[in-house]
């Protein structure tokens, strides 16, 4: 029998996971009807040729293609779909008409939804003219416009059609694209929202020429910064973890992986989340990394984190997907191999550096302390650094520990006072002083005296 906590755990993710679809299958309804109301309008396209804001050739072209059979208009895209292609981003960038621009916006979703191939159309447009794609562009970032956020969701899915699609897209426009999903997944706070950008995303790292210019403007924090620790949405955590694992298949980037902490992060997510799909896509992604040139960087963070006994709790439950278990036993292998040639030392540095931090042996042994105190110089005392940063954690036990060990140093190193001081370590610790955690608080304490008295012995 699993113990009562976990059995409240699952209880309260499955709730979670049933309200989250309910609320998203209501929006989506909701979508899917103002967009059937956009589609029955009657555009007066003759009123913008008397007023000469469309040319004639093109109001025939209109005129020829709006409100035809799907038989017609496939015709007639396969005769001059270029031809359709730029007139419609010509509408969009020079009617401003807000009913004329969700018509349209909802017009080319539809071309597009019907065969994707079609976008080979904006394609040649977009060969021709680098910025043509731009009216699609500026609809997009301009937030004061005010159209319904369904005919918003159509224009985000066209983009993603026509970048993922292939062609051999202008890179400032994908990175205007890419800029806009990271500033969308960032700022917004409903997760409908929040599951089209991050499904725009995925289609569009499918394709790896496109990692580079999502990673050259830290795109991977704003994914990063949706794991925190209440972050219940399963669909939420599974899109993040594709996003992670299409990366990590790209070992020219996936060191960019490290560095935002969206490991250390998918490690707490699998310390207490254990819905399949999403255990399933953040161990694929795991095992890829160890199976990649930085395998040595991500096995002693994932070290440093505990996942080792992390995995061993998910190799005892049953899973359908017999994948989950071959990836968790295959990491758990490589990891526990790996430990077998660190030192204390280099599980201390990769503990700290992962931030991760807790009791673990080498915190309180003196003796560990004592022979180790000069590696901490090492790269400009880049530990010390680490353990500064640390306490301004989230996570109060990492703020406790990371306390005491500034408190360690500063006893056992003959400049640790001075190098804290310099560092601006004390005045973190004196504010930790004052935190509403008595452990943490209690630490820091214990820290700020090691600062300030000569003996030792007297704290005892």
């Amino acid at each position: 029998m699993p113990p009562a906590a976990t059995v409240s755990s699952l209880k309260t993710e499955f709730k979670a996971v049933e309200q989250d679809v309910e609320r998203e299958q209501k929006e989506i309804e909701e979508e899917r009807q103002y967009v059937d109301q956009v589609r029955k309008r009657d555009i007066n396209w003759k009123s913008y040729g008397d007023s000469e804001i469309i040319t004639r050739t093109d109001l025939g072209l209109i005129l020829q293609f709006d409100k035809q059979s799907a038989e017609d208009q496939n015709d007639l895209l396969a005769e001059m779909g270029p031809q359709y292609a730029a007139l419609f981003l010509k509408i969009l960038s020079t009617i401003k008409v807000r009913d004329t621009v969700e018509y349209t916006v909802v017009l080319i979703h539809s071309i597009l939804d019907v065969d994707f191939n079609r976008a080979v159309h904006f394609h040649a447009v977009a060969e021709q003219n680098p910025a043509a794609l731009d009216p699609l562009l500026k609809l997009l970032t301009n937030t004061n416009l005010g159209y319904h956020v369904s005919v918003v969701y159509k224009l985000i899915q066209v983009l993603s059609i026509i970048f993922s699609t292939g062609g051999n897209p202008n890179a400032a426009s994908i990175r205007a694209f890419f800029r806009c999903l990271s500033s969308r997944i960032a700022r917004s706070k409903n997760s409908r929202d929040l599951i089209v950008s991050l499904s725009t995303l995925k289609d569009l790292l499918k394709r790896e020429v496109l990692h580079n210019i999502f990673l050259e403007d830290d795109g991977i924090k704003s994914l990063a910064s949706l794991l925190h620790k209440d972050t219940q949405n399963a669909q939420l955590l599974y899109l993040v973890g594709f996003n992670v694992w299409l990366l990590s298949y790209n070992h020219k980037t996936d060191m960019a992986l490290k560095e935002s902490g969206i490991i250390r992060k998918f490690s707490h997510v699998l310390k207490s989340f254990f819905i399949e799909k999403v255990v399933r896509i953040i161990v694929a992604g795991f095992r890829n990394l160890l199976n990649g040139p930085h395998c040595e960087a991500y096995s002693e963070e994932m070290i440093g984190h505990d996942l080792i006994k992390v995995l061993d709790g998910l190799s005892k439950r049953k899973w359908k997907d017999n994948d989950i278990l071959n990836d968790v036993n295959f990491i758990r292998d490589k990891l526990e191999d790996d430990v077998r040639k660190l030192s204390s030392f280099d599980i201390y540095h990769a503990e700290v550096m992962g931030g991760s931090l807790q009791w673990s042996p080498p915190h309180k042994n003196e003796k560990f302390w004592r022979e180790n105190i000069e590696n901490f110089e090492i790269k400009d005392f880049i530990l010390v650094q680490r353990l500064i940063q640390l306490l301004d954690d989230e996570d109060d036990l990492v703020r406790e520990v990371s306390a005491f060990d500034l408190g360690e140093f500063a006893r056992f190193h003959p400049d640790g006072k001075y190098m804290i001081n310099k560092m601006g370590g004390k005045d973190k610790l004196m504010k930790n002083m004052k935190h509403e955690n008595p452990k943490v608080a209690k630490s820091a304490l214990l820290s700020v005296q090691k600062l300030m008295v000569q003996n030792w012995e007297l704290l005892n």
